[in-house]
């Protein structure tokens, strides 16, 4: 089950203040990006798309607020404390990437906005190390927004590519590492992802690309490299490990 919460206004001081806000648009696959979807426009409400939210706006100054980078902070804890770390520092938080998914409906006098959804991709800092996060915040009609705290890391994939890859990479965890296979974790979850190999042609039309999926389980980390393979007529094709994976792994023992 999702983990949800309504936005607090007013939190704890678990995030260290950052004079300067950083944002760095990152590219992908055009295929891969969910589309922006369209929404009936409440009255009085303005309704603001990815272009809108620009610097000096109030859209801009509402969704990249003090209260929001609380939030990221919560996020960032909610997913350390899965992996009891707590070290006893403070969060430096820095924004990496916003991404609006359906437009946001904010009436200018309204505290805020009653439609739209939008998600942000951040790095926190603490305890010596720099983890990526990503949240989704999603709009109430007649009520403070819901934050959710969504799967850790960075990834070329949608959430629908995402829940058949999250089962891949425990199958392909089991195959690669005996202990992992052998781990009965209920509470198993993916703890970090990167890009391992960026987007490349593969010939005969299809393009793909590869990651590494860390999984937290009975109190350690196994890492499970997985392939997304597109282009073909059965849509995406997921593996773990990658098709070639042991040739390669074969290649360079040699």
């Amino acid at each position: 089950m999702a983990t949800k919460w309504n936005l607090i206004v007013i939190l704890p001081a678990t995030l260290e203040p950052n004079g300067t806000r950083y944002m760095r648009l990152l590219t992908a696959a055009a295929a891969l990006i969910i589309p922006t979807l369209t929404m009936g426009t409440s009255a009085g409400a303005e309704t603001f798309r990815p272009d809108d939210i620009r610097p000096g706006t109030a859209i801009h100054g509402y969704v990249l607020s003090d209260a929001y980078y609380q939030e990221m902070a919560r996020v960032a804890q909610y997913w350390d404390k899965r992996e009891t770390l707590d070290c006893g520092q403070r969060y430096k938080i820095k924004l990496v990437r916003l991404m609006v998914r359906e437009p946001i409906e904010k009436d200018a006098t309204a505290a805020h906005p009653t439609g739209g959804r939008w998600q942000y991709r951040f790095s926190a800092t603490r305890c010596d190390q720099t983890k990526l996060f990503n949240m989704q915040v999603t709009a109430a009609p007649n009520g403070l927004p819901s934050v959710e705290p969504m799967m850790p890391g960075a990834s070329f994939t949608n959430p629908q590519l995402q829940r058949s890859a999250m089962l891949k990479a425990q199958q392909g965890a089991a195959a690669l590492n005996p202990e992992f296979a052998n781990c009965k974790d209920e509470d198993a979850f993916i703890s970090d992802r990167k890009v391992a190999v960026p987007p490349r042609e593969l010939g005969h039309g299809l393009g793909g690309w590869e990651e590494e999926w860390t999984i937290f389980a009975c109190g350690k980390k196994f890492v499970a490299p997985v392939e997304f393979i597109q282009g073909g007529t059965k849509g995406p094709v997921v593996n773990s490990p990658p098709n070639d994976y042991f040739k390669r792994q074969k290649n360079q023992k040699k």
